[in-house]
């Protein structure tokens, strides 16, 4: 939170403010309300345990090569890092789900799917998945974060392309849920 009131105070004295300061003040409310319910969950969180492992994170369509609808391919593991596969799976089901499809039910649908295809191939623990939109917002946020102090105190454009994308998928993550 005291990272998002200091990006306002950067933000709210520019003049003149560029369509995309103009974005990130709109969506900055959003941002918070979303961040103030994570912290409140990441107390409790902290006395879970989750065991770690190497993930993608960054799974999604375009890293992936298909051929009649198997995956043959796994690309771009230059974000490969240790943490929790629920984080990954989540995250990977909803940007699947939402890559061609707009409606909340068929997205639902499609995450639902996603679920039951990968668990017929992996083990997860059952008890886990009622975790799973904890890490997802935490992923987003985390994203958004990224891009945030990457355009603002680092004055890097590189990733701005993606703050709406993960805006997008920040509110998605509220309307659906993980069943199983």
């Amino acid at each position: 939170m005291k990272e998002l009131h200091r990006l306002k105070t950067k933000i709210n004295p520019k003049s003149p403010k560029t369509s995309f300061d103009r974005l990130v003040l709109k969506e900055l409310k959003q941002i918070s309300k979303f961040t103030n319910e994570f912290e409140k969950k990441s107390k409790k969180m902290r006395t879970i345990y989750f065991k770690k492992q190497l993930i993608h994170h960054d799974l999604h369509p375009g890293n992936v090569i298909f051929n009649k609808n198997k995956v043959i391919a796994i690309l771009d593991f230059n974000t490969l890092r240790k943490g929790v596969i629920i984080e990954d799976i989540s995250f990977a089901a909803l940007r699947f789900a939402s890559e061609h499809i707009s409606t909340i039910d068929k997205i639902q649908d499609e995450i639902d799917l996603f679920l039951e295809s990968y668990l017929k191939q992996n083990e997860i623990d059952n008890s886990q998945i009622r975790y799973m939109k904890y890490f997802l917002i935490q992923k987003i946020l985390g994203r958004l974060g990224y891009i945030l102090r990457k355009k603002y105190f680092s004055e890097l454009d590189s990733w701005s392309i993606d703050f709406g994308k993960n805006m997008k998928l920040l509110k998605l993550s509220n309307k659906i849920e993980f069943k199983y």
